[in-house]
């Protein structure tokens, strides 16, 4: 029988430990720096988002808010005091070297100056803008529809608002349900303001909500008819905070869990046709060219009956987390 020497086989025996002694310790550090991923994972709270679209026999109509894109009507400023001309005039312009302050001050100094009261009063009346209004099949409605609501845009109308007597609904989809309505943007009254463009602002909006149309809203302009095209979204948050900005001001604000908007899409056509614009012309006594420059079309409907529900859920849990330990806690067994 032969026998290796002692210190050879010492020798070997060393070596091996060393190998095998590596090997577990590379594999505790490539274990760990999977945990440690884990956590970190873990941690990040990241989340999968699903959609679930549900077909519906019906679906309630959203309000629907419009505003002029100009503030204050140029023939009740003309028939005010001067010096208001001149101060709307400085804060368009940014120029306020020609306005007379001292005559400002000793004009308003007993007074206080009531901007909502002005607001409503100055600004476009619906009554003068609303030419044609129709809801649905082709139900006629009118100004009594449109309720006044001062926005981050001033004086604005809203249809289908949280005051309306009854509950608006739509069974079919497509451009002829929902509401049509034809308006004047009256531009001879236009003066100095905020907005140097002519149309107005819309948006399509939820029931009781504050319409922001500044910030959400869109443009549509004279001379086109203009279709909102929109779908109907709620999501679910899980997230705590959001920023919402107006203007320079930043405003940290509670994420509410659940939230319903509109997914809106428009397109737009020349407005009217020639043959159109002429007989519009010839019954409101009025030039085609006026109507062009002033007349407008607006459409806004469902393009397809649904609910979309938005909601996010975790997509790294506490189980996943677990997973990593019990394939670390297995492989120390094992060893």
């Amino acid at each position: 029988m032969h026998y290796q020497p002692l210190d050879q086989t010492r020798q070997i025996s060393i070596k091996g430990l060393v190998l095998w002694t590596v090997l577990l310790v590379c594999l505790m550090v490539w274990l760990a720096y999977g945990i440690i991923q884990g956590v970190q994972k873990y941690f990040s709270y990241p989340v999968s988002t699903v959609i679930d679209i549900n077909y519906v026999r019906s679906l309630d109509f959203p309000a629907v808010t419009i505003c002029n894109y100009n503030q204050f009507r140029k023939s009740k400023i003309m028939h005010d005091k001067e010096i208001i001309q001149q101060v709307l005039v400085a804060l368009a312009t940014g120029n306020s070297s020609n306005v007379d302050w001292e005559t400002y001050d000793e004009t308003y100094a007993n007074h206080t100056f009531n901007l909502t009261k002005t607001t409503l009063e100055y600004g476009h009346q619906i009554e003068d803008m609303l030419i044609e209004c129709r809801w649905n099949t082709g139900e006629e409605c009118g100004t009594e529809n449109l309720t006044q609501v001062i926005t981050d845009f001033g004086l604005c109308y809203t249809f289908n608002g949280k005051t309306s007597e009854r509950r608006l609904t739509v069974s079919r989809a497509g451009a002829t349900r929902g509401l049509k309505l034809r308006l004047s943007v009256q531009q001879d009254e236009y003066f100095w303001g905020d907005n140097t463009g002519a149309g107005f602002k819309v948006l399509v909006h939820t029931q009781g909500e504050m319409p922001l149309v500044n910030q959400l809203g869109n443009s549509i302009s004279p001379g086109f008819e203009t279709l909102f095209a929109i779908r109907s979204i709620i999501k679910f948050y899980n997230f705590s905070r959001k920023e919402f900005y107006t203007q320079s001001d930043i405003c940290e604000c509670p994420v509410p869990c659940k939230s319903e908007f509109y997914l809106t899409s428009l397109s737009m056509g020349f407005w009217p046709s020639d043959f159109i614009g002429e007989n519009i012309a010839r019954s409101k006594n009025e030039t085609k060219e006026y109507i062009r420059d002033n007349y407008l079309e607006l459409r806004i409907f469902y393009d397809i009956l649904t609910i979309e529900k938005i909601s996010q859920a975790a997509s790294y849990n506490a189980l996943d987390l677990q997973s990593k330990f019990k394939v670390y806690f297995k492989g120390r067994a094992h060893d």
